[in-house]
């Protein structure tokens, strides 16, 4: 006897049906838990990096204190900064904000709402996307951002109270001058470093683009629904011009934030860049003039440098007698 024929399975909204409904679920939740591991990944690798920062820190301060190993032991503060560097290059990264291809809208004709819905759709997916984008961006920002000037503020506190406690301590190492020095010397390293690389300015830029894309998006939501409430049920070609022209407005404004904060990044970089090149090129030529310059000779000791040596008189005209 032929077999049963398989039942035709019933489709969704988008034409798919429940198995391959399911499949997408099932890939979607295969990406979401893959992403969920590295993001574990990335977050177990980072307490190490700092776990070793500390570490290497303590036994610094041990060493210090105790004398152990002599000057080799500043070598730990190094290693300490090279962790914390190699944590914040080896972070993860997000992609570029790109647009899905293959989901544009398409218009019908036939059906002028279910168009304009999905149009609707389209603009507001894009716009979540750049928002979301931008507050999980600011999180590579944010951090290096408080860890710096955590750090910072620790240094330039110890560099104050180390004279202090070598008064109390009669420590003569604390009293020395060059300590403190060294420690703001760092401190403000640590600023040149965020200024460098923008931790602190990038986290304001992100928050306040991400910011200003919510706001359009909710002018948009309230301009559309207005419009919508205007058309009805059966919206006439006006209509729909004005609701495609309200979201191409709003995808076009969505596209002018990323361009601003971009070029607002550009313009930071070129100037942190020539700066720095700048800084380096004056103490290059400073360094090269002391060089170059040459040395005043040592003066050759003369007669009366030498002991017992009695410098000659210059000598006398002759003078006439007096008759």
């Amino acid at each position: 006897m032929p077999e049963n024929p398989e039942p035709p399975q019933p489709k969704n909204a988008k034409g798919e049906t429940a198995k391959a409904a399911a499949g997408d679920t099932t890939s979607g939740d295969a990406k979401g838990k893959n992403g969920g591991e590295q993001s574990k990944r990335r977050m177990f690798g980072s307490v190490a990096f700092w776990a070793l920062a500390v570490g290497l820190l303590i036994l610094w301060a041990f060493g210090w204190y105790s004398g152990v190993c002599g000057r080799w032991v500043h070598l730990l503060p190094i290693l300490a900064l090279f962790a914390v560097i190699a944590d914040l290059v080896t972070r993860g990264r997000r992609g570029d904000i790109n647009p899905e291809s293959g989901i544009a809208p398409k218009w019908d004709p036939d059906n002028p709402l279910t168009s304009l819905e999905k149009i609707r759709a389209y603009v507001i997916e894009e716009a979540a996307k750049s928002i979301n984008w931008y507050w999980h961006a600011k999180r590579s920002k944010a951090r290096p951002s408080y860890i710096i000037r955590f750090l910072a503020w620790v240094l330039a506190a110890v560099a104050g109270l180390l004279p202090i406690l070598g008064g109390i301590l009669t420590n003569d190492t604390l009293n020395k001058p060059l300590w403190p020095s060294l420690l703001l010397g760092i401190a403000a390293a640590l600023f040149g470093l965020d200024k460098t690389f923008g931790y602190s300015s990038g986290w304001a830029r992100y928050v306040l683009t991400a910011t200003n894309i919510r706001k359009t998006l909710e002018e948009f939501r309230m301009d559309w629904a207005q419009l919508m409430a205007k058309a009805g049920t059966k919206p006439k070609d006006e209509d729909v011009a004005a609701l495609i022209a309200r979201a191409t407005r709003f995808r076009i404004d969505v596209e002018s934030l990323i361009l601003q904060e971009t070029k607002e990044w550009v313009t930071e970089f070129q100037t942190n860049t020539a700066q720095t090149e700048k800084e380096i090129t004056t103490q290059l030529s400073a360094l090269k003039e002391k060089v170059d310059k040459p040395g005043k000779p040592p003066e050759q000791p003369g007669p009366s440098d030498k002991p017992g040596v009695t410098p000659p008189k210059p000598d006398q005209p002759d003078q006439k007698k007096q008759p």
